[in-house]
């Protein structure tokens, strides 16, 4: 049974959500209760990610067979779609978003679904409160439940608790919605490329957005392009194909307005 477009369900406390074209079934706890952030529902951006993640990367209809370890961040994770769909493509996943955020939902909902994706044969997924207003240099990838915490009196490089900050994608859904979020935001991806890069290759940042507010839509890709990063947009006739494909059965109306860009940090 094809998921139904977010805007359709943000009433329901709990997605049984359907990862097609795979067999497998997530449970998503949603929470309308956190009025400080838009991040405890689920949102169309991330529903669109994570189909075309999984035609890029190869899911299929079975596990994933990856001949070495791939890891991935997931910047604003929300409800943990796209984390979980990375974990079930076999990566190691670090997904972040602000406290409120991880303690409503996103915790609960990767300890939900771990030992199906692990049992799928996907990697697995560590969870860290990350604040885009700290300064990548103040950040402490040691800290247990944090990476950058409101305030921080430790930074490290190193591998610390299995997490390194050294990354083969970056991903974020439905994050650019307000312009004073985009400035930290961009800083973060920028940070995130420069530690994560190997020889003179800067890992990809996938970017899910809404077009809800063209300004702050426009203000984003300009400031990207000013921090050196080579915007590209995955052609909707790509994305449309990836849905039919996976037998998601939507109309165009369903996620019009859904773009994903694909950034990368020249060097």
């Amino acid at each position: 049974m094809s998921p139904l477009p977010a805007h359709e369900t943000k009433h329901e406390p709990l997605l049984h959500y359907p990862v097609l074209p795979t067999p497998l079934v997530l449970d998503l706890t949603q929470s309308d209760t956190t009025q400080t952030t838009t991040g405890s529902t689920l949102w169309l951006g991330a529903q669109v990610l994570a189909v075309y993640l999984l035609e890029l990367y190869g899911a299929g209809s079975k596990p994933p067979r990856n001949a070495k370890q791939l890891r991935a961040i997931d910047l604003g994770a929300g409800v943990g779609l796209t984390a979980n769909v990375l974990a079930m493509l076999g990566f190691e996943v670090v997904a972040t978003d602000l406290g409120v955020v991880v303690d409503a939902v996103l915790a609960g909902n990767v300890r939900a679904n771990e030992e199906r994706v692990r049992a799928w044969g996907g990697g697995g997924v560590m969870v860290r409160e990350l604040d885009w207003f700290v300064a990548p240099e103040e950040w402490d990838w040691g800290g247990e439940v944090s990476i950058a915490p409101p305030r921080v009196t430790t930074t490290t490089t190193e591998d610390c608790n299995g997490i390194s900050p050294c990354f083969d994608v970056v991903v974020t859904a439905d994050t650019l919605y307000v312009k004073e979020l985009v400035a930290p935001l961009v800083r973060t991806m920028k940070a995130l490329s420069v530690t994560s890069k190997k020889g003179r290759r800067c890992p990809p940042v996938f970017v899910a957005l809404e077009r809800r507010d063209p300004e702050v839509i426009e203000y984003a890709l300009e400031l990207a392009k000013k921090e050196g990063f080579d915007c590209r947009r995955i052609p909707d006739a790509r994305l449309t194909k990836c849905l039919e494909s996976a037998g998601v059965k939507w109309e165009k109306e369903d996620w019009d307005g859904v773009e994903i860009w694909k950034w990368t940090l020249k060097v």
